[in-house]
């Protein structure tokens, strides 16, 4: 760089908000070299930064010299990705302590940063509203209590919780409570976990919130399983938005993956009239829903924007029938207004054209643009189309299909598509 070079980047400076250094290509490693001494000249370099997302190699090291504790800088958001590519003892000589005290704060490390490393540097952050950490194992207790104090934490993104870890989260929290009569997680609106189903009944036990917006439970293990979890979510009757259930097949005992998954489980959401998301989807076990089923979601959840509801464990190891006729789906219809996204199994085998229940002509649905039937029969296949039709008239995604050892049924979606005008 020359002198005009430097003329014109300090002209500009002020106006930078953000910067992406996420990538972490080697070829950000000369550009990145020139920030310490852009910093003699001035120092904060980017005065009015906003968010910095930065992946911390070798190459991008001298990206550490935009971080300023000094000038709080960047002021909204740092997100740090370290999954190797530079020694912690070169990051930490350079760049320690190296947390501004933003509201929000993404720390991707893998085991790069240890769970105590972490936690000096978080007891440092006033300002702290949302934070998402992924790293190496399962988070510890420190952390985890240090969070459950922060008054207007929003957002939790974190990784692992073990058992034990929280039966002695849970037991603090009670403890502190009678003591001092302090809350858990009081500000608390979108969690994203993993863990155990026991951990993770007793990590939400002493969510003080009933403001929940979101919630992502991803269960590594879940035997006993019953509505504990769900109840507990429950609290947020009036403000859950976004539900989403996922299993991991290597995290589950052989003698579950044979296992039948009841709806009842997820019975206490239905008390949860805002719901927008309802996701779930199983690796390992094979969940069962029916008609009755589908009539309770449609009457409880008529803001319903995305319904999905799928399991692996029949697409891989059986065959079992589904249990929701098409012509059932008729209720979203009538009822889910702003249903955009359906993908769950049906029984498409049908014999005849569909007749509205109280036999008049109502609009379809015209919200809804996307549907998956995955591993669903199909049969009548002119009446299968009249009906997605009438029912679904904007439908521009479609995707269907049934078993390996149903192959002649594919032949049978695909007419179905053939006559559906807008796929």
């Amino acid at each position: 760089m020359v002198e005009s070079d430097f003329l014109i980047f300090d002209k500009y400076a002020h106006r930078i908000r953000v910067v992406d250094f996420a990538k972490g290509f080697s070829q950000l490693g000369p550009g990145c070299d020139i920030f310490s001494t852009l910093k003699t000249f001035r120092d904060p370099i980017l005065p009015n930064l906003l968010e910095f997302k930065w992946r911390a190699t070798t190459s991008t090291l001298g990206a550490s010299h935009l971080i300023s504790r000094d000038f709080n800088l960047p002021r909204n958001q740092l997100s740090l990705i370290m999954w190797g590519g530079v020694s912690p003892s070169q990051f930490f000589q350079q760049l320690d302590p190296w947390l501004p005290d933003v509201p929000s704060l993404t720390l991707d490390t893998g085991s790069f940063l240890s769970n105590l490393r972490i936690l000096r540097r978080l007891r440092s952050l006033s300002k702290l509203q949302h934070f998402r950490c992924i790293v190496t194992g399962s988070m510890s207790l420190g952390i985890l209590v240090h969070l459950s104090r922060i008054p207007h934490l929003q957002t939790l993104h974190i990784g692992d919780v073990d058992a034990q870890t929280a039966d002695a989260l849970q037991q603090t929290a009670i403890n502190r409570q009678k003591e001092t009569g302090e809350l858990s997680f009081p500000a608390l609106q979108r969690l994203a976990t993993s863990g155990p189903y026991s951990a993770l009944s007793s990590f939400m036990s002493i969510v003080s919130s009933n403001t929940l917006e979101s919630a992502e439970i991803k269960l590594k293990d879940f035997s006993p399983i019953d509505t504990t979890l769900c109840s507990l979510l429950s609290r947020s009757s009036f403000t859950l938005q976004h539900f989403t259930f996922l299993t991991v097949d290597s995290g589950v005992s052989t003698h579950l993956r044979h296992s039948l998954f009841s709806m009842s489980v997820f019975a206490p959401l239905l008390t949860c009239t805002n719901l927008e998301t309802f996701n779930i989807n199983f690796d390992a076990t094979r969940v069962e829903f029916n008609d009755a089923d589908v009539e309770k979601m449609a009457a409880a959840w008529p803001r319903l924007v995305r319904l999905k509801i799928f399991s692996r464990y029949t697409q891989e190891r059986e065959w079992v029938d589904p249990k929701v006729h098409l012509y059932t789906l008729w209720n979203f219809v009538e009822r889910c207004r702003d249903l955009r996204a359906l993908e769950m199994r049906v029984d498409a085998r049908v014999d005849g054209p569909f007749t509205p229940p109280d036999g008049t002509t109502r609009p379809g649905l015209f919200s809804l643009n996307r549907i998956c039937f995955f591993l669903s029969p199909c049969m009548g296949p002119t009446h299968v189309a009249e009906f997605l039709n009438r029912a679904f008239p904007r439908l521009a995604e479609f995707y269907a299909g049934v078993s390996r050892a149903e192959e002649p049924g594919s032949r049978v979606w695909s007419e179905v598509r053939k006559a559906l005008p807008g796929v």
